[in-house]
């Protein structure tokens, strides 16, 4: 990989060396190049989803998101089909300098309520993605 480019991608995310924890993504205002967006959803049950965002438009009006695998942090919930999850971190430096170079990867979704507290993109009719708040979420499942 060419070293100026990695830079150039690690620059831009601002990382420096920086350890990447869920400190970092507490008290986010907008969405931006490296934000985390958090998807609950579900029926009977509370489905958790994370999405990377590896690139804006040029108009910034839309970003490019990467669903993101998920660790679970707590094997005990508030029920027995259940547990607390969060995205795992361990992957964003990768993704950090790979996803810049593969500009086909990810998904395009407009970023609504830009104007509010809590900026968000639809991903589907029920899917609803907002700023991560750094903080194990509840997932549980039925049967």
């Amino acid at each position: 990989m060419d070293e100026a480019k990695v830079k150039e991608v690690a620059t831009e995310f601002g990382i420096k060396g920086v350890p990447i924890t869920a400190e970092l993504y507490k008290n986010q205002k907008h969405i931006t190049l490296g934000s985390i967006l958090c998807c609950s959803w579900g029926y009977e049950q509370t489905n958790i989803d994370f999405y990377f965002v590896i690139g804006l438009t040029p108009s910034k009006k839309s970003a490019k998101v990467l669903k993101m695998p998920t660790k679970v942090t707590t094997k005990e919930g508030y029920s027995a089909m259940s547990h607390f999850t969060m995205p795992d971190l361990a992957v964003v430096k990768h993704w950090l300098f790979f996803t810049k170079m593969d500009t086909k990867v990810g998904k395009v979704k407009r970023i609504l309520g830009k104007d509010t507290d809590r900026p968000y993109i639809k991903l589907s009719s029920f899917e609803y993605a907002y700023l991560w708040d750094g903080e194990e979420q509840y997932e549980s499942w039925y049967g």
